[in-house]
């Protein structure tokens, strides 16, 4: 999969792409990060790369994410963006250009995994080692190569995963 972080701020250049591509390796998706620190930069690299996801930031000298966002979208490309902001008033600006989501940097490491978790859920062909279930608590998704076992005890299934984490899902076992 390959993906693109958009920030002006360097010194986390490598902070992010790391975050970035652990967790979409958390959830057994192999990620390839490009980092641009402008928006010209990757506007340029666009010519000869096409990303499955973009990382922006929405707040950024010169042209920013959202704008960066808008000229992309009027050339039709409907690649899923989501926003990283440390800005959240700015958040209710990037609704024209159709977000999958949003990264607040304030609680960066969270709001990822869930942006992440989500993306992979409404894209199933990039996460085809994972399986969702519902749990009482919502839905659990899990790498199949970290489930140990699933035990069926009386009307509920137990699921065993590695580091023995023990998960309560609702389905029935056939």
């Amino acid at each position: 999969m390959d993906i693109c972080i958009l920030d002006d701020d360097r010194r986390s250049f490598s902070t992010y792409a790391a975050a970035v591509k652990s967790c979409f390796e958390e959830f057994g998706v192999s990620a390839n990060i490009d980092v641009y620190d402008s928006a010209d930069s990757l506007r340029k690299r666009l010519s000869s790369v096409r990303y499955d996801v973009m990382f922006l930031d929405i707040d950024m000298p010169q042209e920013d994410g959202i704008e960066f966002a808008k000229s992309l979208r009027k050339k039709n490309d409907a690649v899923p963006i989501i926003f990283v902001t440390a800005r959240e008033e700015r958040m209710f600006e990037v609704f024209s250009v159709q977000p999958f989501g949003f990264v607040r940097k304030g609680k960066f490491l969270s709001d990822l995994r869930e942006a992440v978790r989500l993306f992979l859920e409404a894209n199933p062909d990039f996460a085809t080692d994972i399986i969702m279930f519902e749990t009482a608590s919502g839905a659990f998704s899990v790498n199949v190569k970290q489930i140990v076992y699933i035990e069926n005890i009386s009307h509920s299934q137990i699921l065993h995963v590695k580091d023995d984490q023990r998960v309560e899902i609702r389905s029935r076992m056939v």
